[in-house]
């Protein structure tokens, strides 16, 4: 009887963990994007004095790839890296790579998903506002869940580049 109750607790626990561990869901539905408020032909780059650290590759289809960054190589490092087979080999087998994202009008918002070491992996959506069709200024960070809110002052440029990494992924 006692290793019935045991095996019945283990059961109630370990669904009870599938629950807590699945991944959030995306909040942004896919859209494809037919405007022109931001170039498409290349990635979006964000980077200080010394290095690249955030880098962005939109896509017609509504489909964002973070590209990655903190490099302190030049930009042709960093294309070098969209080219590889490694990357693309990455691209195809990791979640948090890919996201969705939205322009309304002046207005842009991505989301994505971060790993996580607890259990499943979280969505977080980066909104702000278009300068222009080269550059875009991230002003806030929230979670999918609204649990978390985080103010951000990210200023993102354009860099035309050739041939782009493929957009189709299984994760979205």
């Amino acid at each position: 009887m006692n290793y019935l109750l045991f095996l019945f607790g283990l059961l109630l626990v370990i669904s009870g963990c599938s629950k807590i561990m699945e991944d959030d869901e995306l909040s942004l539905k896919k859209t494809p994007y037919t405007g022109n408020q931001l170039r498409i032909d290349g990635y979006y780059y964000s980077r200080d004095s010394s290095s690249i650290y955030d880098s962005y590759i939109f896509y017609r289809n509504g489909v964002l790839l973070d590209g990655g960054g903190e490099l302190s190589g030049s930009f042709s490092e960093l294309e070098n890296i969209f080219k590889s087979d490694l990357f693309d080999s990455f691209n195809r087998e990791s979640k948090t790579v890919w996201g969705l994202f939205v322009i309304n009008e002046s207005q842009i918002s991505f989301e994505t998903w971060y790993p996580s070491s607890g259990g499943g992996m979280p969505a977080y959506i980066m909104s702000g506002t278009i300068i222009n069709d080269t550059t875009f200024k991230i002003t806030r960070s929230m979670r999918s869940n609204g649990s978390e809110k985080e103010t951000k002052d990210i200023t993102y440029h354009f860099k035309k580049f050739s041939p782009k990494p493929d957009s189709s992924n299984v994760f979205l």
